[in-house]
């Protein structure tokens, strides 16, 4: 599959350029976007051309739609698609289709009964997340203005953070629906659960919804009327 990264990579050569194509595609906001478009135009006015001509809601992380709640820059979930068939794909597509039915009929109920053993709130891979983040947290300094109002500053940079509206100026609440960092020691200095302030998505709940329905099996072909 053809990525913006792969055709980045192929036609604009360099470390220094791929460094600076992820920054761009990983800023979480206009201003720092910028910064790293505005230093590839100064090494390559090309590179910066044949990336800005492409839509930035495709593959710069700023531009998403919010409503998918989903941050990722990469196509890692086509490359984990490819694996989970492996070689199913050099079946007949009529024996291809059955074994992923087969397949999803497993996945659903292992992930149904893994999912029911949860004592937490929202899932383990949102927890291991958000740990992660409650430890950038630690290094943001947080002035409380009133009601659910904070400024956070990270290093030199000030952010705004509203914990009734859950969005953080950095972007990247908003984004995903999981707190940032600013909105986490925003959140922490409340002394309020981070976990009620992520989406419904990522919820236990709601991960046992997706997944508690099932695929009913089959009789064997010979056995069709």
């Amino acid at each position: 599959m053809l990525t913006p990264s792969n055709n980045f990579k192929s036609q604009h050569g360099g470390i220094q350029l791929r460094s600076l194509f992820w920054g761009a595609a990983r800023a979480s906001f206009q201003a720092e976007f910028r910064r790293y478009m505005n230093e590839m135009k100064d090494l390559s006015s090309n590179a910066h051309k044949w990336l800005m001509e492409l839509p930035l809601h495709t593959w710069a992380r700023h531009k998403f739609d919010q409503r998918v709640k989903n941050d990722h820059v990469t196509n890692n979930i086509t490359e984990s698609f490819n694996n989970w068939v492996g070689d199913l794909r050099q079946k007949p597509i009529v024996t291809f289709v059955d074994c992923i039915r087969r397949k999803l009929m497993k996945m659903l109920q292992n992930r149904y009964e893994k999912g029911s053993t949860w004592s937490t709130i929202v899932t383990p891979n949102t927890m291991k997340k958000l740990e992660k983040i409650k430890e950038k947290a630690r290094h943001c300094d947080i002035l409380f203005a009133g009601g659910d109002e904070f400024e956070v500053k990270e290093g030199t940079i000030r952010f705004v953070v509203m914990i009734d509206r859950r969005t953080c100026s950095c972007g990247v609440w908003e984004i995903s629906d999981i707190p940032c960092k600013h909105g986490i020691a925003a959140l922490l200095h409340m002394r309020l659960n981070v976990h009620y302030y992520c989406s419904a998505y990522f919820r236990k709940n709601n991960y046992l919804e997706a997944y508690g329905e099932m695929i009913h099996p089959l009789l064997d072909e010979s056995m069709w009327p």
